[in-house]
């Protein structure tokens, strides 16, 4: 947001840490403050502005506290753009088989019902406490009509800037993209995607990839017992108690599918770039947003060479996008055949 916008924002959230009975005072006063943290009065202002002085905040830390922390993100709890964690259930096909494995099934005459449904989803935005839910009625299994549960997911997806999920691009985007084609439903509007399964399989040598072992693994908490298979067939059969079950298995995977995304983030290649929703001109880290970044070292390409930092928030490395040699230099570098 704009710093006019966020001067409003800590001052409607925080009224009892700015005196001034004048609103449009305090306001414009927060917005120099908001100025100052991130770099834009200069050092000769910093110096010189008085109500910008050290000791203006000595008698208020807890201000001087939460002014940092919004404008910078320094909290762990900031994101200039809407992130969406989101997982889902879904309900297995029916048919009639022969043995128990390594079955071919025909569709023609062995599918009982290749109806599988969405059982349940749930999603939350980025650093939000607030986890989102939704869940198939027993009516609607009965009918095989996800619709409903499908459409209010895809909804809360359309609104997001980016997504995350595990195993998302395999499985949970294409089982939706095949339920809004069975459902007659046109296709989402474009996203940015992110998956922690194909992230973890890039970068790291792991005995396994899934969700529950990164979790165990990072220390972040671990899935929920479903108590095995019998928890879908009851699903299938409408027993509440089951869906509802469901749902918070559902719930637990997003909580932790969340703390998992912040440990692989500064590991993830192909991050989109967050800079695109921050606002104003300053250089800030492409994965979390923060402009707590510390310029060092230097990245080479074959022909070119570019200044390397590292976020102090997330711990992700990047650099600039400019080069750091001069015309001169680089004509006089050559290139091998």
């Amino acid at each position: 947001m704009s710093n006019l916008e966020l001067a409003k924002k800590i001052n409607k959230e925080n009224p009892e840490l700015y005196s001034d009975k004048d609103t449009l005072k305090s306001i414009d006063n927060i917005r120099g403050v908001i100025r100052y943290y991130k770099g834009q009065n200069g050092d000769k202002n910093r110096a010189q502005t008085g109500h910008l002085k050290k000791d203006y905040y000595d008698h208020k830390d807890r201000c001087n506290e939460i002014a940092r922390n919004k404008i910078l993100g320094r909290n762990d709890k900031y994101t200039p753009a809407k992130i969406l964690i989101f997982d889902i259930e879904t309900s297995p096909m029916m048919a009639y088989v022969w043995r128990l494995w390594k079955q071919n099934v025909s569709y023609k005459n062995q599918l009982i019902s290749d109806s599988w449904m969405m059982l349940t989803w749930s999603a939350k935005w980025l650093f939000e406490d607030k986890v989102m839910a939704d869940k198939i009625t027993p009516d609607e299994i009965k009918r095989e009509d996800d619709k409903r549960v499908i459409s209010s997911l895809c909804a809360l997806i359309e609104e997001a800037d980016i997504i995350v999920g595990h195993n998302s691009r395999k499985f949970d985007i294409r089982q939706i993209n095949a339920r809004r084609l069975k459902h007659d439903l046109p296709p989402m509007l474009p996203f940015e995607h992110i998956d922690t399964y194909r992230a973890s399989k890039t970068a790291f040598d792991l005995p396994s990839h899934s969700l529950d072992y990164l979790a165990k693994y990072l220390g972040v908490g671990r899935k929920m017992e479903t108590g095995g298979f019998e928890l879908w067939r009851d699903c299938m059969e409408g027993k509440q108690e089951a869906i509802d079950k469901m749902e918070a298995y559902n719930i637990q995977d997003v909580k932790i599918q969340e703390e998992v995304y912040l440990k692989l983030r500064p590991y993830i290649k192909g991050h989109p770039n967050i800079g695109f929703y921050v606002e104003d001109n300053v250089h800030v880290c492409p994965k979390c947003g923060s402009d707590d970044i510390h310029w060092e070292g230097t990245y080479r390409t074959y022909m070119n060479e570019y200044d390397t930092f590292r976020c102090n928030d997330c711990g992700s490395i990047g650099r600039s996008r400019l080069s750091s040699l001069t015309t001169e230099q680089r004509r006089f570098l050559t290139k091998g055949l």
